[in-house]
């Protein structure tokens, strides 16, 4: 493995190309592209990343303290922290252990980061002269297009590029992006994206330092059951006054997978209300599973059942059961869409769970069950789950149930609270950082280990002050509900 300093260092254009021009002068009358600003050296900083949608966390970023060691330039940070950023969430619940993994998982998001903010593209770097290992970290060119610092006076758009090396911090649940050294043959603007995707790599080297995996793996919680509510409509059409979802208001995942040999298949889909409001959700009626580009024909059977009307953060899950076939490519990714009521909810993989779960062949039958509303939470797992990367968790997604104090007396023991995940994807609590916001009227936490949680799962805290006591109450999207454990 190689090493080398981490400083950046931006690649000027020839003297015959571009003459040396101030910050604010004219594109050349030659080349008829911008002039490039000098770019000074910089060193690294240690900057926390922030976790959210990809989409939102690309566009709304700044003002947060993050776990990704990048360059003291602030526009440089904003980048590779939005990066880190939509990273975490993408791959959330998964455990990335070799370089070539990491690299194509990273190829694979491209599409979606460059979407969601527009003005980055990255691409891997090759390193064919180098003598990489599958645990060395992954070497990325990274380009975002920027203005000059006065929009008055230098609007023009120009690519600025960087370089940076990624890898996994294991005891934070987190990729970690650490800006490198730039070789010269780094061009400065990205190349074409024909089809819409980046080429696989770019023929260049970076010299990168340290392993891919580093730190113990985080904690990972224990297993929990869904806490329902205490008073909760789910007859036909809801008897509190709630409209059906609308678009956005629901998010889909795979719960749990059953595989069986040459009898049938069975696996649960579970859907969350994200929205702030009660929304009524009809039966489940279509199902779709694209792989390889295609998406072939089902025949999608719906079981009678009512509509059910979940409050926020409230899931419900559906049961696809389907005969096998070993003729189906299980090695490829799927990507799953679930039809509700007019509705398409992509359907989020499950943590542990194949990439491509549906092995029913083209025209075959799949039968969806009617909803089971589980309440707050997911269903319990006891699997022993490797989760290498999470994002933080948002207080949206967390609930909140006060406990007594470990010694049982209250005296001398710090007060105590369990979280628990009513989101689809794994999250990360982290006690010593101070963002994401904890959910509102819950205390701070004692400093701790990182902790992630899965669906299903929930994790104990320490808290700096107590808790009001609500026995039987669960604090959930802002409000305190009345809730009980137990199926029925």
């Amino acid at each position: 493995m190689t090493t080398g300093g981490p400083h950046d260092r931006r690649r000027p254009a020839p003297p015959s190309a571009t003459p040396t021009a101030s910050p604010t002068s004219p594109p050349s009358a030659a080349s008829g592209r911008p002039r490039r600003h000098p770019r000074r050296r910089t060193r690294r900083l240690a900057l926390p990343g922030l976790s959210a949608a990809v989409a939102a966390t690309l566009v709304a970023l700044g003002g947060c303290s993050l776990a990704a060691p990048v360059a003291d330039d602030p526009e440089d940070a904003s980048t590779l922290e939005g990066l880190v950023a939509a990273w975490d969430t993408a791959l959330a619940g998964t455990a990335p252990a070799t370089r070539g993994a990491l690299t194509q998982a990273l190829r694979d998001l491209e599409p979606e980061v460059a979407e969601g903010r527009g003005t980055v593209r990255y691409v891997p770097v090759l390193g064919r002269d180098q003598d990489l290992e599958e645990d060395d970290p992954v070497a990325l060119v990274v380009w975002e297009q920027r203005t000059g610092p006065d929009p008055f006076t230098d609007d023009v758009p120009r690519w600025e590029s960087m370089c940076a090396q990624v890898h996994v911090d294991r005891s934070a649940a987190s990729l970690v992006a650490t800006q490198r050294r730039c070789p010269g043959s780094v061009p400065d603007e990205p190349p074409e994206r024909p089809g819409g995707r980046m080429p696989e790599g770019i023929d260049a080297s970076v010299v990168t330092e340290g392993s891919l995996l580093r730190g113990v793996a985080t904690a990972t919680g224990s297993s929990a059951a869904p806490l329902r509510r205490a008073t909760s409509a789910r007859s036909p059409g809801g008897a509190v006054d709630a409209s059906p979802c609308l678009d956005g208001d629901l998010v889909a995942a795979t719960d749990r997978l059953t595989v069986t040999i040459g009898a049938r298949d069975e696996m649960v889909v579970r859907v969350v209300n994200v929205s702030a409001i009660p929304c009524t959700v009809p039966p489940p009626d279509d199902l779709r599973a694209t792989q390889n580009g295609s998406t072939p024909t089902l025949d999608a059977r719906t079981a009678p059942g009512p509509d059910v009307t979940l409050h926020p953060r409230e899931s419900a899950t559906t049961t696809l059961t389907w005969r096998p076939s070993q003729r189906v490519d299980r090695e490829t990714p799927q990507r799953l869409v679930l039809g509700v009521g007019g509705l398409e909810l992509p359907v989020h993989a499950g943590v542990g769970l194949p990439v491509a779960p549906l092995s029913a062949e083209v025209g075959a039958r799949v039968d969806l069950s009617a909803w089971t509303v589980l309440g707050y939470g997911a269903t319990p797992d006891d699997r022993p789950l490797a989760v290498d990367v999470a994002p933080r968790c948002e207080p949206k997604d967390l609930a909140v149930r006060t406990l007594p104090p470990a010694d049982g007396s209250g005296s001398g023991a710090p007060p105590r609270a369990e979280l628990r995940t009513v989101g689809v994807l794994p999250c990360r609590v982290d006690p010593a950082v101070r963002w994401p916001p904890l959910p509102d009227g819950l205390p701070p936490l004692l400093p701790g280990p990182p902790v992630v949680l899965t669906p299903g799962w929930a994790a104990t805290v320490d808290l700096a002050a107590p808790l009001d006591e609500r026995p039987g109450e669960v604090l959930v999207a802002g409000r305190w509900v009345a809730v009980r454990t137990g199926s029925g």
